[in-house]
Order: C-alpha cells, then structure tokens, then sequence
C-alpha cells in the first residue's frame, strides 16, 4: 500500500465553521496520506473563510476554494470535481466524518481502474435519537450487471451508495452533478453512473460516518419529494429506456410512484407518459421508502461509542494533530 494516493478529496462547506474542523481532520487522519484535500466554501459569512485560508498555511495538501458567491450545494460540490488536481476523486459533506480507513480500504478495493466505483458501508448516526442509528450497507443495491443496479437504485431498492472514489475522468464522463438541482441531485448523478460503470467495488469497511442532526428530508412535504424524485427519474427517461427497456420501467416507476402520478408530475408531462406507460392508470401506491430500506439497526450501546467518535474528532482534534490556527 503506497504510503500517498493519487486521491482530491473534496469536503463541501457553507456556515459549517464549527463541524468543517472535524470533517478536515478526518481525512488528515486517515490510514494512508491523500494527496489533495479541497475545501469548496459556498461564500460562508460565519468566518470559515478566514480559518481555511490559516488552515492552507499550516497544511499544504489543503486547498481552499472560495466562492465569491453563493453557487448551491450542487454546484459547489461539482466544480470542486472537477477542478481536483489529481485523477482520482472522492468527497463528503462538512458536516460528515470519514472513518479511518475509507480511503485506504477503496483505493484497494478500485486496483487503479478508471471506469469502475469504489464505496463504502456507511454508519447512520442519529444525534437527536440514537436508538435510530444503522449500518447501512449499498452492496446489494449495485450488485450485477449495469441494468440491474440502474433498476435498484431507480426503485431507491435498498440503501444508495455515497462519498464513493472513482476516476475523475468517470465522474466526467457520468457528467457530474446537475447545477441548480436541490434535492436529490445525488441520485440523479448516481443513476448516469450505473449505466456507465461497469464495475461497483465494496468494501468491508464503514466509510461516511453520516451525522443526521435533526430530520433532514422528512421536513421537506412528502408530495414535495415525490415530485422531486419523479423529475429526477424523467429527466433521465432516455438512460434508463434504453438500459432498462419500455416494459420493464413502465412497471418500475408505475410501482415507485403509484396510480396516475397524480399531484406528482406536471400534467402535461403525466399525460405524455401515460400514453407511453399505460400502467400508470392502474398502479399501486408505492410502499413507503422505510420499509424497503436494508439496515442493520445499530443498538444504542453500539451507536453512542460511534457518535462519541465523531463529537471527539470535534472536540479534541488539537490533540490528535498539530494546534489549529486560532
């Protein structure tokens, strides 16, 4: 195992000065040294510029890019990509953790090929409730062949892989995250990426220690998210005929979204694609996306040492690097 890996990491931040300390110094942690930490700070106003920019001085593999403007999360996230110096890529959310072995552990797992994925096992943490907290494990999700992890994840069938090492030049190719995009601009990029990549790596490894603080997404109205996924999986209607075929995803999103897509899709749109996918018209509701989710529950005995992991990463990184710029 080389002792420095050809890897940008890209850590994305907006107003994140009080978690970004953690997320940086756990990636200077990991078992193998990466070559180019990126930080790509969204035009924050909570002085996280100033302290990257110390940050850099101190630790030459961190690059600081800094907005001049407010971009989005998708963007920011996307022109960090493809700006990274060196031909493989990976990232995470500031407001995330890696675990120690992340990198290490895909970079084996990849063996340098540029047209395959590399991902992790990913440790849901729940800070307001602890109980809740998985293991949640994506091999099964992108198993077999390119249609069939294009099926699952089109489905949303099992957890979805996150913060995975692949070539930049795949990252490329699948075309990145689409700019502008609020939510669910991960999967969208996720499904071009199935039908191109041939191959999907796991390892035995917990990669993303994912810090879920309050309620994420269940904020946002259910109907809202179904329209969301609904447009993210018509934007790709040409993908995934032709890696999945007519019948096949008719059947797909006519379970996925249930009967008619009524309040869900545009009318105009529904009514095109009922005239491809009759099936719509009699479909059944989807069954609620919990019950479908493959997770090993985590008892609140084996959540709280994790969660203390992440919380000392914070808190005690002084101690386990050289002192921080003040």
């Amino acid at each position: 195992m080389p002792g420095k890996v050809p890897v940008s990491c890209v850590i994305t931040n907006f107003n994140g000065r009080g978690l970004i300390e953690g997320a940086i110094a756990s990636v200077l942690r990991q078992s193998v040294e990466i070559s180019e930490i990126i930080v790509a700070d969204d035009a924050s106003t909570d002085g996280s510029r100033e302290w990257l920019q110390a940050v850099a001085e101190r630790y030459p593999q961190v690059r600081p890019v800094l907005r001049p403007a407010n971009v989005g999360v998708a963007a920011n996230r996307d022109l960090a990509m493809r700006n990274a110096n060196q031909p493989f890529v990976t990232h995470f959310d500031g407001d995330d953790l890696i675990a120690p072995r992340k990198i290490e552990a895909e970079w084996t797992a990849l063996e340098e090929r540029e047209d395959a994925v590399a991902f992790s096992r990913i440790g849901w943490l729940h800070l307001v409730r602890p109980w809740r907290s998985s293991i949640l494990d994506p091999a099964p999700t992108v198993s077999g062949s390119a249609a069939d992890a294009v099926g699952r994840l089109t489905a949303r069938h099992g957890p979805i892989p996150r913060d995975m090492l692949m070539s930049k030049s795949l990252y490329e190719k699948a075309g990145g995250l689409e700019h502008g995009l609020n939510l669910y601009e991960d999967w969208q990029f996720k499904l071009r990426l199935a039908a191109l990549a041939p191959a999907w790596s796991p390892t035995r490894e917990i990669g993303t220690l994912y810090m879920q603080r309050g309620e994420s997404l269940s904020k946002v109205r259910r109907e809202r998210l179904a329209e969301a996924q609904a447009g993210v999986a018509l934007s790709q209607l040409d993908m995934l005929l032709d890696c999945l075929g007519e019948d096949r995803l008719g059947r797909m999103l006519a379970a996925r979204f249930g009967p008619g897509l009524q309040g869900i899709v545009p009318a105009e749109r529904r009514h095109a694609l009922l005239e491809r996918f009759p099936g719509f018209a009699d479909a059944v509701p989807a069954q609620a996306e919990a019950s479908r989710r493959r997770r090993n529950k985590l008892s609140l005995l084996a959540a709280l040492p994790l969660i203390a992991k992440g919380a000392a990463a914070r808190q005690a990184a002084a101690k386990l690097l050289p002192p921080w710029p003040r």
